[in-house]
């Protein structure tokens, strides 16, 4: 069985770096986000989302922009 890789993120970061890629595939803008809420209800009904009590602070990427630091984190 291969191993997954654990992606560490905020909610919102991954949410936005979801809807930038939607926008590529959809038509309406409108539509990009009903794509990735159904994306995420997929992944957490699949329990591949796990949410924690708190998310931890990382003073140094408070420079870069949301969608840098998205992207950034769902690169690995």
């Amino acid at each position: 069985m291969r191993r997954r890789k654990a992606i560490r993120t905020t909610l919102g970061e991954l949410i936005v770096a979801l809807t930038d890629e939607a926008r590529e595939f959809v038509s309406e803008p409108s539509d990009a986000y009903r794509l990735v809420s159904c994306i995420l209800s997929d992944m957490a009904a699949r329990k591949q989302l796990r949410f924690s009590k708190r998310a931890a602070h990382e003073p140094s990427l408070e420079n870069e922009s949301t969608r840098e630091k998205a992207g950034q984190r769902l690169a690995g």
